[in-house]
């Protein structure tokens, strides 16, 4: 059975993305789907976007983590669902 978790960014964006994007989880960056920004400058652009939309607060982005049990599904199939869910839950806003 799959597991979905939301958790806030509120410190270095930096070191999240580095996490996050670690080639050993998303096959190179073949398992990475990214909405309106650059891959090389995530960071940077979750930045740029914050300030120029005036967002306030310490919450910097959010980490939508998904896990499945070994072998439950393939990594292109969870990769999918990762997206479909990012579909459902952002309605292409973000």
């Amino acid at each position: 059975m799959a597991v979905t978790k939301i958790k806030p960014i509120k410190k270095t964006l930096h070191h999240a993305m580095n996490y996050i994007l670690a080639e050993q989880k998303t096959e190179k960056g073949a398992l990475v789907t990214s909405f309106h920004c650059n891959i090389g400058s995530l960071a940077p652009d979750f930045l740029d976007v914050r300030e120029a939309s005036g967002t306030k607060g310490n919450v910097l982005a959010h980490h939508i983590i998904q896990s499945f049990a070994i072998g439950e599904v393939s990594k292109e199939k969870a990769h999918e669902i990762g997206v479909a869910l990012c579909d459902a839950l952002l309605k292409g806003e973000y």
